[in-house]
């Protein structure tokens, strides 16, 4: 793959191989938001950058983040540490609280102590209750950073409400390595599903999905890039009126459902975000030690 971005006399850049490293992929970010002011920024063919460079993009980073904050409505980082309660830093008070004994803080994706949770996918989850600012969405995204110890049935991220005829959804990874979002309504439910990719027990990944109501179209990402897009029609889905869940189904039934391994960075939008945007996401909660990995695939 090849990108070459040039305007009003700023650096070209020029990226040979087939996937972009973070550091690239931050700067181009940070070159499409600078343009106008000026900024230069360069990075030599081997994808490396000075400090400086890394200054600023880290800077437009957080530029991102605030704009992208605008439509939080729902942030569980548990990153303070605590089960009670399971604090929801949006600013919306979603605060959730843990139930069942299997529930532990544990290392996040930074290699952090204590600031991820922890399911022994055995009953234990976090409740977030039926919250007003998590109702009747019908543009959203739904963002996690996992860490699957072992594979269920379906494993649960994210859950608001009971597989019936009635707006709710469901989002987790289906036993044929896909991600999938079910969504119901008056009519039914249905289920999208992503197509499958590849999972290491083990190992942190960033997934999200969206869904727009207003042009009936879902996408699924893992780890920055986009699986696919599903469409529908003749059917009105939102976010529902139902309890939310952590890493369990409405329905129960531990032994299927529930979510074994970590859990990080929980996020709830009432936008549905584009494929930048989810970039943006993606490279904001990566480890600093993959600054330099060629890490924007699946």
């Amino acid at each position: 793959m090849k990108l070459i971005l040039r305007a009003k006399g700023f650096a070209t850049f020029s990226f040979h191989e087939r996937g972009f490293t973070l550091i690239e992929l931050l700067i181009v970010i940070a070159v499409v938001g600078v343009l106008g002011g000026g900024v230069l920024i360069a990075i030599d063919p081997a994808g490396k950058i000075s400090s400086a460079n890394l200054a600023v993009a880290e800077t437009f980073s957080a530029s991102m983040q605030n704009n992208l904050a605008f439509d939080l409505v729902g942030e569980w980082t548990f990153d303070d540490g605590s089960l009670s309660p399971v604090t929801d830093t949006s600013g919306y008070g979603n605060n959730g609280s843990i139930a069942g004994s299997g529930v532990i803080t544990t290392t996040d994706r930074r290699e952090r102590s204590n600031k991820a949770l922890g399911f022994d996918g055995n009953g234990d989850y976090v409740s977030i209750g039926n919250r007003t600012s998590l109702n009747s969405l019908s543009r959203f995204t739904l963002t996690a950073w996992i860490k699957m110890n072992d594979r269920k049935y379906i494993p649960t991220i994210i859950n608001k409400g009971p597989e019936a005829a009635a707006q709710h959804f469901w989002w987790g990874i289906q036993s044929n390595d896909t991600l999938w979002l079910e969504v119901g309504d008056s009519s039914g439910w249905i289920q999208y599903n992503s197509t499958a990719v590849p999972w290491v027990l083990g190992k942190w990944y960033f997934v999200a999905v969206t869904l727009n109501n207003d042009i009936k179209q879902i996408k699924h990402y893992r780890n920055g890039a986009l699986i696919n897009i599903r469409t529908y029609s003749g059917r009105d889905f939102n976010s529902g009126t139902y309890d939310s869940y952590i890493g369990r189904y409405y329905g129960i039934d531990p032994t299927n459902y529930d979510f074994n391994g970590s859990i990080d960075d929980v996020r709830i939008y009432k936008q549905a975000f584009s494929l930048s945007q989810a970039q943006q996401l993606y490279a904001q909660g990566l480890p600093s030690h993959l600054l330099t990995s060629n890490i924007f695939h699946f």
